[in-house]
Protein backbone atom coordinates (compact mmCIF):
# COMPACT_ATOMS: atom_id res chain seq x y z
CA UNK A 1 0.00 0.00 0.00
CA UNK A 2 1.33 3.43 -0.94
CA UNK A 3 0.68 6.77 0.75
CA UNK A 4 1.50 9.91 -1.18
CA UNK A 5 2.63 12.99 0.74
CA UNK A 6 2.44 16.45 -0.79
CA UNK A 7 4.76 18.65 1.25
CA UNK A 8 7.89 20.71 0.98
CA UNK A 9 8.68 20.07 4.67
CA UNK A 10 11.81 17.93 4.47
CA UNK A 11 12.15 17.80 8.26
CA UNK A 12 8.83 16.04 8.91
CA UNK A 13 8.86 13.64 5.94
CA UNK A 14 11.17 11.02 7.57
CA UNK A 15 8.86 10.79 10.57
CA UNK A 16 5.82 10.15 8.37
CA UNK A 17 7.87 7.70 6.30
CA UNK A 18 8.79 5.70 9.41
CA UNK A 19 5.18 5.68 10.62
CA UNK A 20 4.00 4.40 7.24
CA UNK A 21 6.64 1.66 7.22
CA UNK A 22 5.59 0.51 10.69
CA UNK A 23 2.07 0.08 9.32
CA UNK A 24 3.19 -1.79 6.20
CA UNK A 25 2.93 1.10 3.76
CA UNK A 26 5.40 3.03 1.64
CA UNK A 27 5.46 6.84 1.65
CA UNK A 28 5.93 8.56 -1.69
CA UNK A 29 6.83 12.19 -1.07
CA UNK A 30 6.41 14.95 -3.64
CA UNK A 31 6.99 18.67 -3.24
CA UNK A 32 4.50 20.23 -5.65
CA UNK A 33 1.02 19.72 -7.08
CA UNK A 34 2.36 18.97 -10.57
CA UNK A 35 4.48 16.08 -9.27
CA UNK A 36 1.54 14.81 -7.26
CA UNK A 37 -0.48 14.43 -10.44
CA UNK A 38 2.23 12.16 -11.85
CA UNK A 39 2.03 9.59 -9.05
CA UNK A 40 0.93 6.33 -10.64
CA UNK A 41 -0.64 4.56 -7.70
CA UNK A 42 -1.51 5.36 -4.11
CA UNK A 43 -4.17 4.26 -1.64
CA UNK A 44 -4.03 7.34 0.58
CA UNK A 45 -2.83 10.92 0.46
CA UNK A 46 -1.54 13.37 3.05
CA UNK A 47 -1.75 16.97 1.85
CA UNK A 48 0.19 19.89 3.28
CA UNK A 49 -2.21 22.74 2.62
CA UNK A 50 0.59 25.29 2.78
CA UNK A 51 1.95 23.93 -0.51
CA UNK A 52 1.99 26.75 -3.09
CA UNK A 53 -0.79 26.46 -5.65
CA UNK A 54 -2.80 23.80 -3.84
CA UNK A 55 -6.53 23.81 -4.42
CA UNK A 56 -7.93 21.10 -2.13
CA UNK A 57 -11.10 20.39 -4.14
CA UNK A 58 -9.18 19.94 -7.40
CA UNK A 59 -6.41 17.84 -5.85
CA UNK A 60 -8.81 15.55 -3.98
CA UNK A 61 -11.03 15.10 -7.06
CA UNK A 62 -8.02 14.30 -9.26
CA UNK A 63 -6.55 11.79 -6.82
CA UNK A 64 -9.92 10.20 -6.06
CA UNK A 65 -10.47 9.63 -9.80
CA UNK A 66 -7.17 7.72 -9.82
CA UNK A 67 -8.11 5.42 -6.95
CA UNK A 68 -6.94 7.23 -3.83
CA UNK A 69 -9.41 6.22 -1.12
CA UNK A 70 -8.45 8.20 1.98
CA UNK A 71 -7.24 11.75 2.54
CA UNK A 72 -5.62 13.66 5.38
CA UNK A 73 -4.86 17.36 5.11
CA UNK A 74 -3.06 19.72 7.44
CA UNK A 75 -2.13 23.38 7.78
CA UNK A 76 -1.20 25.92 10.41
CA UNK A 77 -4.01 26.48 12.90
CA UNK A 78 -4.44 30.05 11.67
CA UNK A 79 -5.25 28.91 8.12
CA UNK A 80 -8.95 28.40 8.86
CA UNK A 81 -10.20 28.90 5.31
CA UNK A 82 -8.02 26.33 3.62
CA UNK A 83 -8.72 23.83 6.42
CA UNK A 84 -12.44 24.35 5.74
CA UNK A 85 -11.82 23.91 1.99
CA UNK A 86 -10.11 20.57 2.66
CA UNK A 87 -13.03 19.43 4.81
CA UNK A 88 -15.51 20.47 2.11
CA UNK A 89 -13.40 18.68 -0.53
CA UNK A 90 -13.90 15.40 1.31
CA UNK A 91 -10.69 14.98 3.29
CA UNK A 92 -11.34 12.38 5.98
CA UNK A 93 -8.85 13.84 8.45
CA UNK A 94 -8.28 17.59 8.64
CA UNK A 95 -5.69 18.60 11.19
CA UNK A 96 -3.53 21.45 12.29
CA UNK A 97 0.19 21.03 11.74
CA UNK A 98 0.62 20.63 15.50
CA UNK A 99 -1.99 17.88 15.68
CA UNK A 100 -0.29 15.95 12.89
CA UNK A 101 3.11 16.29 14.53
CA UNK A 102 1.76 15.19 17.92
CA UNK A 103 -0.36 12.31 16.59
CA UNK A 104 1.62 11.21 13.53
CA UNK A 105 1.45 7.49 14.30
CA UNK A 106 -2.29 7.53 15.02
CA UNK A 107 -3.06 9.60 11.93
CA UNK A 108 -1.20 7.18 9.65
CA UNK A 109 -2.93 4.20 11.28
CA UNK A 110 -6.36 5.81 10.90
CA UNK A 111 -5.70 6.83 7.30
CA UNK A 112 -4.62 3.32 6.34
CA UNK A 113 -7.63 1.83 8.11
CA UNK A 114 -9.85 3.99 5.88
CA UNK A 115 -8.20 2.33 2.86
CA UNK A 116 -8.84 -1.21 4.07
CA UNK A 117 -11.40 -3.23 2.11
CA UNK A 118 -14.86 -2.89 3.60
CA UNK A 119 -14.16 0.47 5.24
Amino acid sequence: MNVVLLSGDLMFTPRLEAACRRHGAELLAVRDVESLCQIAEASAAILDLSTPGIRPAEVVASLRSRGVAAFAAYAAHVQHLILQEARAAGCHLVLTRGQLHAQCEQVVAQLLKLCAPGS
